[in-house]
């Protein structure tokens, strides 16, 4: 099974740079619709509200800008993770003092009759999330059990593992090592995205060249 992309065998896979690029959907692991990629914007306007039928998470993981969620105007940082309901729209764009935005983001694929407060958590730097991982859950508009934080990995061997009733998301952000997915492991470095399905033991590790492995990972409740 392919569980496992990067963002730059994907760019020049599809020649895109702009816009979005898909890195994970159903044709390398996920399953009922979920989906994971990274968006390159330049553009310094808010454009057309985006809607889906699902809830959308998004990471900042380069550069500065503006969000507008329904109402809700957001400004944006890396760090800043959001929540945006089923139905709710949305649009991004990139401040004046960056070259670019990059945001990661992700589909849960859970469709949600609600729609809660947005609630933007900002941490401008990852180590200040080291005792609390988690980014996104209920408490600030998650819903049916969608949730998403960053972990750190600091062992050189695989320790213990997880393993969850539903399909977890992964986008490796810094340092670079290998992860495992039942019996098939593969190499990690920053922009590698990949799937563990559901009841599927998996695992991550560093090499000897970093301090430690921060991933982005979500649960899509699914």
């Amino acid at each position: 099974m392919g569980f496992f992309n990067t963002l730059e065998e994907e760019r020049k896979r599809t020649g895109k740079y702009q816009g979005g690029v898909r890195l994970i959907d159903e044709k390398n692991g996920a399953v009922a619709g979920c989906c994971i990629g990274v968006t390159h914007s330049e553009r310094r306007e808010l454009g057309r509200m985006d809607v889906h039928d699902d809830q959308e998470g998004f990471l900042v993981w380069h550069g500065t800008g503006t969000a507008r969620i329904g109402e809700e105007t957001i400004a944006l940082k890396p760090g800043v993770a959001i929540i945006v309901p089923a139905g709710v729209g949305h649009s991004m764009c990139c401040g004046q003092d960056s070259d670019y935005m990059e945001t990661i983001w992700f589909h849960s694929a859970v469709p949600s009759g609600t729609s809660p407060n947005i609630t933007a958590k900002c941490y401008t730097e990852l180590a200040s999330l080291w005792e609390k991982g988690i980014l996104l859950s209920d408490e600030n508009g998650c819903v049916d059990g969608c949730r998403a934080g960053i972990s750190w990995y600091e062992d050189t061997e695989y320790r213990g593992g997880g393993s969850h009733e539903d399909q977890e998301g992964f986008f490796v952000l810094e340092g670079s090592g290998f992860a495992k997915i039942g019996d098939e492991e593969f190499p990690v470095t920053p922009g590698t995205a990949f799937i563990a399905p559901a009841h599927t033991l998996h695992t991550i590790r560093r090499d000897g060249n970093c301090p430690h492995v921060a991933v982005f990972w979500f649960h899509s409740a699914l």
